[in-house]
């Protein structure tokens, strides 16, 4: 059997049109999805995962004209098997 750890990422990107918005204001608005987001995924994993998931990352990745974009990115530990 061959057995390999893995990291798998996932990631949540959040839009909402920011008419006018400066980026701290947009945080501000978008502030609770964050933490829902946050809430409901970190430390959870499926029933047949190793790991659980954990925060890599969280920012703002764009705030074009009409629209404010915050990434949150999560990885989760699991085992890749080949059984021969």
């Amino acid at each position: 059997m061959f057995v390999q750890t893995v990291e798998e990422s996932v990631s949540v990107l959040l839009s909402m049109r920011n008419a006018g918005r400066t980026g701290d204001k947009a945080l501000v608005d978008i502030a609770p999805q964050i933490t829902a987001v946050l809430a409901a995924v970190c430390g959870w994993a499926p029933e047949e995962v190793s790991g659980v998931f954990k925060l890599v990352r969280a920012g703002p990745v764009s705030l074009a004209d009409t629209t404010f974009t915050y990434v949150i990115e999560f990885s989760i530990t699991d085992q890749f098997r080949i059984t021969p």
